[in-house]
């Protein structure tokens, strides 16, 4: 396990933000908000790393607030593909749905576009600077690493639910973003398996969201649908369920 530096992870991964964040404010592209996120996500993997109690002051709410902002756009731009997806095949497009959609993501980029004015890159980068430690030894990182486990196996111990999936997927992705996770491939398909999981998720919370704005037409087809991207989750949750049985019997805490 070799000595990190986390003051300089951070602020690579803050200088990212900071670059993708001022693209999403004009384009909103997928990958530009993908990387906004995942640069977010690593930067805060990384000071739970070095200093796990300062995460709130070091990540304030105004940057917390930019990375909610941009998921809520990704979460209706997916959704929006998935739904686009499913009608195409029945040669089918919800109009009125996708109306209430789009509108609901006009909402969203103009939120976001308010965070990104509330947020100071370079005032959180001085903070964290002054807050973080330069490097970590051996002994540091490998205690944080026990106790990522030990969170695991706690969780492991219950019956799995969906808010147990995410808490097992966030603290396995601190893990992998702190370069600490074993190159495994099972191990990185469960973490893809839980993302997905979650997506099929959002998905059909969105669906209930927007359907009452559906025409009568599109509530027959969303109707199979729903029952579609249903039975996709709970094979996923079966899937997932076994390699969370494996995962189990390979955890040494």
């Amino acid at each position: 396990m070799k000595k990190l530096h986390p003051d300089n992870e951070i602020q690579k991964r803050l200088k990212a933000m900071r670059l993708y964040a001022e693209k999403v404010s004009r384009h909103f592209g997928e990958e530009d908000i993908h990387q906004l996120r995942v640069n977010y996500k690593k930067a805060r993997a990384f000071i739970r790393l070095s200093n796990g109690k300062k995460v709130k002051k070091l990540l304030p709410p105004t940057i917390k607030d930019l990375y909610t902002a941009a998921g809520k756009i990704r979460d209706l731009q997916l959704h929006i593909k998935s739904v686009k997806r499913y009608f195409k095949d029945l040669d089918s497009t919800p109009t009125h749905y996708l109306d209430a959609v789009n509108a609901e993501l006009k909402e969203a980029k103009d939120e976001y576009k308010q965070c990104y004015k509330n947020v100071s890159f370079q005032r959180i980068a001085k903070t964290a600077s002054a807050n973080i430690a330069s490097d970590l030894r051996h002994r540091e990182i490998k205690q944080w690493v026990q106790k990522q486990w030990k969170r695991i196996d706690k969780i492991l111990q219950l019956p799995p639910d969906e808010e147990q999936l995410h808490e097992i997927r966030k603290h396995l992705k601190d893990l992998h973003y702190t370069q600490q996770l074993s190159k495994e491939k099972d191990q990185d398909k469960l973490i893809d398996d839980l993302g997905s999981f979650i997506d099929m998720k959002v998905l059909m919370t969105l669906s209930d969201q927007f359907i009452n704005s559906a025409s009568a037409d599109e509530k027959k087809i969303f109707a199979a649908a729903s029952f579609q991207w249903d039975s996709e989750k709970k094979a996923l949750m079966e899937k997932i369920e076994k390699q969370l049985t494996t995962l189990k019997t390979k955890i040494q805490v």
